[in-house]
């Protein structure tokens, strides 16, 4: 995903640019990549929101990146995805806070339709 120009993003502060890197990743070289870089992207978000820096985690945006990649609108919460996130005990609890915007979103989508 990077490239020369490419080193210096972060999904914590370009995640637009770091988003469409992912999508024309998946596009190119299919789901299992880009899934990979998809949890370096949500990894990144959830540290930088365990350092309490104020920052505003961007959960529903990487919600909507990996349900496209993987198909499945659960992935989130599988296992698999836990695992390789590789959380650790200060950074669970965000993680969770996380999930609880998913579900939050998820809500308000379903009340919209």
């Amino acid at each position: 995903m990077q490239s020369g120009n490419d080193s210096d993003l972060t999904f914590v502060a370009d995640p637009g640019v770091v988003a469409d890197r992912i999508l024309t990743l998946y596009a190119r070289t299919g789901r299992e990549e880009a899934m990979k870089w998809l949890i370096v992207a949500a990894r990144s978000d959830i540290e930088e929101s365990a350092r309490g820096v104020g920052y505003e985690p961007r959960p529903v945006l990487w919600y909507v990146i990996g349900k496209e990649i993987s198909g499945d609108p659960t992935y989130y919460e599988s296992e698999e995805f836990m695992n390789a996130l590789q959380l650790g005990p200060n950074e669970l609890p965000w993680y969770q806070s996380a999930v609880e915007a998913i579900r939050a979103y998820l809500s308000f989508v379903a009340l919209r339709r």
